[in-house]
C-alpha cells in the first residue's frame, strides 16, 4: 500500500480547533465553615470538619498538632 494513502490521516486540519476551556480568574483561598474549639482527654480520637473553598489555582491545607 502506498505511503501516500496515509498522508491525510496524519494531517490535522486547521479548520478544526480544539475547544477553548476559558480560564478561572486567580482567587484566594476562603474559609466557608471554621473549626470549631473543643477541650478533649489525652488518648481521645478526634475528628476536625471544616469546609473551605480552596481558591484558584487549588491551594493545599496542612494540619500539625502542637503539644
Amino acid at each position: 500500500v502506498s505511503p501516500d494513502k496515509f498522508r491525510n490521516l496524519d494531517h490535522v486540519p486547521s479548520s478544526v480547533k480544539p475547544e477553548e476551556v476559558p480560564i478561572e480568574a486567580m482567587r484566594p483561598p476562603h474559609v466557608i465553615v471554621p473549626l470549631s474549639n473543643c477541650e478533649i482527654e489525652e488518648l481521645m480520637p478526634v475528628l476536625l470538619t471544616t469546609t473551605i473553598d480552596a481558591g484558584v489555582p487549588m491551594a493545599s491545607v496542612r494540619i500539625s498538632a502542637l503539644g
